[in-house]
């Protein structure tokens, strides 16, 4: 697995040095093209996973990607806020009212 520094459109193959890629997402046990991503989770959030194989050589590298990773870690974070304020004013409204 490779770091998010590592993730270079145009670093050559460690296997055969070409160029030639192919980006997609993992899937189950092989590989799919497309500009899709898998996220997975884990203990510090949702980590965004991109692969990419190479044309020449089939080789198949893994990226984490960190700037896809804090996006999606904020729109999760942002979404769980507006949906607790959203439950919250539901369920206090009628007292604010005075209904209740």
């Amino acid at each position: 697995m490779f770091s998010q520094s590592d993730l270079d459109r145009n670093k050559p193959c460690p296997i055969c040095g070409q160029s030639n890629y192919e980006w997609g997402f993992a899937y189950q046990m092989g590989y799919r093209r497309g500009e899709t991503f898998k996220v997975f989770a884990t203990r510090s959030g949702y980590t965004v996973l991109r692969v990419r194989r190479c044309v020449t050589c089939d080789n198949v590298q893994s990226f984490i990607d960190d700037t896809a990773t804090k996006r999606m870690n904020s729109r999760i974070v942002i979404t769980v806020v507006v949906v607790m304020l959203i439950v919250f004013f539901v369920a206090f409204l009628p007292l604010f009212l005075g209904l209740g």
